[in-house]
């Protein structure tokens, strides 16, 4: 018995895809693509109405429902790069502001620790930017969603094996990184 797609339909002996239902179902980890490649989080919804746009416009959407993740992710991060280049540098300043920006929180009472853990924290972030997008974005999307290297070959559309190659040199990257800034583990 052949399992179905859940956003599919066969008609005719082709398949349609209900791309709502694709977008809801996909919508998670693309705004971890989207917020990693703008640092903002107030537009993450205006660039995810933008990749809902774009199916609507598109006349070279995928048939076969294992497309859909790795198409919606390339309309995903062309959306991120329109939304950077219209704002400017301005706009990349003051992203950059608001991500080194963190309230003290309930760690005031220990103002040593909060201070050594905000420039660790300081530190893993300059250690993120310095790495190139492609490694910065596997390594988020790996730890933030919790994902395997079958999800993020299948989303990312690349084979499990580069999944673990850039995983591998994204890490050792970032130890090279921390370890040149002087960062401890915790």
């Amino acid at each position: 018995m052949s399992e179905q797609h859940p956003t599919a339909d066969v008609v005719a002996g082709r398949s349609t895809i209900d791309w709502g239902a694709a977008l809801l179902e996909h919508k998670p980890w693309l705004r971890t693509v989207i917020l990693n490649r703008v640092g903002d989080a107030d537009i993450v919804e205006d660039i995810l109405q933008e990749v809902a746009v774009a199916f609507t416009k598109s006349g070279d959407l995928p048939t076969d429902p294992e497309r859909v993740a790795p198409w919606l992710y390339r309309v995903a991060v062309r959306q991120c790069l329109f939304y950077r280049r219209t704002r400017g540098r301005r706009r990349r300043f003051e992203d950059r502001l608001q991500r080194e920006w963190s309230p003290p929180g309930e760690s005031a009472s220990d103002p040593l620790g909060w201070l050594l853990e905000h420039e660790r924290l300081h530190a893993v972030r300059a250690a993120l930017e310095q790495l190139p997008e492609l490694d910065r974005e596997v390594l988020i999307l790996k730890y933030t969603e919790n994902w395997t290297y079958r999800d993020l070959a299948r989303r990312l559309g690349v084979t499990e094996h580069v999944v673990e190659h850039r995983l591998f040199k994204a890490r050792q990257r970032m130890r090279q990184q921390l370890v040149a800034a002087g960062v401890e583990a915790p």
